[in-house]
């Protein structure tokens, strides 16, 4: 949950008050899909904000509001929250996929259908006329929204004010040159769901470049699709493509750094600020201290997300909790349902855990995860050995990354064993190298000019004093043939085309001046 302490309180007043070339601003804040991972991290930006003296507003669906009223409490104290309805019931698989997978491993098309409902939610948004009254009201300086819900392009375009798009994840390939106008490079930057490293052999670039084609096409005739009907349904802006109203962001920051991320360009207006759920642990509570530091051997943390719950599929569960019991370790795990048979008295199973503070403390040996930026990037701040259970998206490619970087093992989660995962959490704590690598980048992360938090608002305030006009590239004004110089390829051709054709008709031309006396002198001499 995300509080202030009085030395927060205190730093804030006094910097808020050391500022004078930003004044008091109104930003809203559009936290996207309704599910807790998303919301802890762009929630945390509110709080950032509210800490430099802005008035903060966040913008959010009623049945989101009903389940996470608890984390809200607090935050009342330093934001404001609009809510609005977001046309469906608490009940259909429909809404349950904004907040968690309805199977442990998805399939592509119950992921993309997340999409669909954001796109619901929107169009339920823009026929809130009374709402919509309410912002404008407001006068808002600056809107803040999270890329992962590309409604925030209709969004903005109705409130018309000038927005900041924040990234939850790094970079995507393709996507994120489509929409925000970076650069990839597909020798060398592989795709989000090829599981490639920056490395690739001759196969795996061709593979990639097809996976960076498809990743073009899932943006536009699925990702992007059901927006546009809202666009079209409500006539806004017909004469830009959603492309270009998701792409006018003044400014894309990324909640990621080279610590992680492959080394890769970016342009001025893309910026890597690191993790802000990443930070120094607040003490545990009596419970869970207790438990930690009875661990001689140490504790492992085991979490799959806010998003997917191991006790769905009881059959994974015991095998999970079985490798557990043979482990000296104790081990903490995120579980909600029935406990699976062969569960171990060095197991202790929560609906919720304080996973940054929990890999904060130092009898924490090792973090099983699904390979989510957040648990990934507070791993790597706490120098934690990994072990990757990735259950779809770019989690497959994130767990590779800290494999790369040899800090992390992965376990398949559609054929894993007991004895894989025994011998996995085994490995990571008993070879020195996982630990060292893992310290390594956290080195790394820590060693930045500013912290993640001061970078963000940094940036924001930036914006709020100058725009953003300056920092973006003019390629986001091209269309797709512009962009990869496709009409000045079909040019090039078409010239050497001409020109072959030219060559060809004069060379005829010669040939048959050439050609005619001998031939008549020929004819002449058979008549003869």
């Amino acid at each position: 949950m995300v509080t202030f302490s009085n030395t927060q309180w205190f730093s804030a007043v006094v910097t808020a008050c050391a500022i004078s070339s930003v004044l008091c601003c109104n930003i809203l804040i559009l936290p996207g899909p309704s599910a807790g991972n998303f919301y802890v991290t762009i929630s945390r930006f509110g709080e950032l904000f509210a800490m430099r003296g802005h008035n903060v507003t966040v913008l959010i669906n009623d049945l989101f509001y009903q389940r996470f009223a608890g984390l809200m409490k607090q935050q009342r104290t330093f934001m404001n929250f609009e809510e609005y309805e977001c046309g469906f019931s608490d009940t259909p698989v429909e809404y349950d996929i904004l907040t968690k997978s309805t199977q442990i491993m998805p399939s592509i098309l119950e992921a993309l259908r997340v999409f669909e409902v954001m796109a619901e939610e929107t169009n339920a948004f823009i026929e809130d006329g009374k709402l919509i009254e309410r912002l404008n009201a407001s006068n808002f300086d600056l809107i803040f929204a999270n890329v992962f819900n590309p409604g925030y392009a209709l969004i903005v375009d109705i409130l018309r004010v000038p927005f900041i798009s924040v990234s939850t994840a790094r970079p995507l390939p393709m996507i994120d040159d489509l929409i925000h106008g970076l650069t990839s490079n597909p020798a060398y930057i592989p795709a989000v769901t090829t599981g490639y490293s920056d490395k690739m052999t001759f196969p795996q670039r061709l593979n990639n470049v097809f996976a960076y084609l498809a990743s073009a096409a899932i943006l536009e005739f699925v990702v992007l699709k059901p927006f546009k009907i809202v666009q079209q349904r409500h006539n806004i802006r017909p004469e830009l493509s959603y492309r270009s109203l998701c792409g006018n962001a003044e400014l894309v920051l990324f909640c990621s750094d080279f610590a992680f991320d492959y080394p890769r360009p970016m342009m001025p207006h893309g910026i890597y600020i690191g993790s802000l759920t990443a930070r120094t642990p607040d003490p545990l509570s009596q419970e869970w201290t207790e438990f930690v530091e009875s661990a001689e051997e140490g504790i492992v943390v085991f979490t799959l997300g806010s998003q997917v719950n191991i006790g769905e599929d009881m059959e994974k569960a015991t095998k999970f909790v079985r490798a557990f019991a043979r482990l000296p370790q104790k081990v903490i795990m995120k579980y909600v349902g029935n406990p699976p048979n062969g569960l171990g008295e060095n197991t202790k199973l929560s609906s919720w855990i304080p996973q940054n503070d929990l890999l904060g403390h130092p009898n924490t040996k090792a973090f099983i995860g699904h390979g989510g930026i957040n648990g990934i990037n507070e791993a790597i701040y706490h120098a934690v050995p990994f072990i990757g259970v990735a259950t779809f998206g770019d989690q497959f490619e994130n767990t590779r990354r800290l494999v790369d970087k040899g800090m992390a093992i992965v376990i398949d989660l559609k054929s894993f064993t007991e004895d894989d995962v025994y011998n996995a959490v085994k490995q990571v704590i008993e070879d020195p190298r996982y630990k060292e690598n893992a310290a390594r980048l956290s080195s790394i992360q820590r060693d930045t000019p500013m912290p993640p938090g001061d970078a963000a608002v940094f940036w924001i305030e930036h914006i709020l004093k100058f725009g953003g006009d300056h920092l973006k590239p003019a390629s986001l004004q091209l269309n797709f043939l512009q962009y990869y110089l496709l009409d000045i390829a079909i040019f090039l051709l078409a010239v050497v085309a001409i020109v072959i054709i030219i060559l060809q008709q004069v060379i005829r031309l010669i040939f048959k001046m050439c050609c005619k006396p001998t031939n008549i002198k020929l004819k002449r001499k058979k008549e003869q």
